[in-house]
């Protein structure tokens, strides 16, 4: 029911809606939620618990709508991968709360940077106060 709702509330405006940034207060709300419980759920400190990792069909349904568009439709892609995807779009659904409710100056993503981890390196030198965004979550520092 709450994904045929975001289906037509969100993901059939396209790409751009899925970007935290254009989510609607309540639908940014509701997936800050999902993103905390995944985030929850796979790391526990410096740990990252990725193994037979599970996601809310609306988070992965957001990472699958941007690569398909980064890809041209196609979403090929390796279990590590979606698991690496899906800890970035849920980094930049906090970030966006963040940013929305501290009225913070941070960047936002765009559907071409939103999964390039230079990005989340480049929030932790300009705001230190976040923390190591990247060692929490366990993805390397690499592109």
């Amino acid at each position: 029911m709450l994904l045929s709702k975001f289906g037509n509330e969100v993901l059939s405006k396209g790409p751009e809606s899925v970007l935290p940034q254009n989510l609607t207060p309540a639908w940014l709300e509701r997936i800050q939620k999902m993103a905390d419980s995944f985030l929850d759920t796979h790391f526990d400190g410096e740990k990252c618990l990725w193994d037979g990792f599970a996601a809310d069909p609306i988070l992965t349904a957001c990472v699958s709508e941007i690569l398909r568009y980064q890809n041209r439709d196609s979403v090929e892609i390796q279990e590590r991968e979606m698991f690496d995807k899906l800890t970035m779009y849920a980094l930049a659904v906090t970030i966006e709360t963040v940013r929305k409710e501290a009225t913070a100056s941070l960047p936002v993503p765009t559907l071409d940077d939103i999964f390039d981890k230079r990005r989340y390196l480049e929030i932790e030198n300009s705001l230190p106060q976040f923390g190591s965004i990247l060692k929490f979550v366990c993805l390397n520092t690499g592109t």
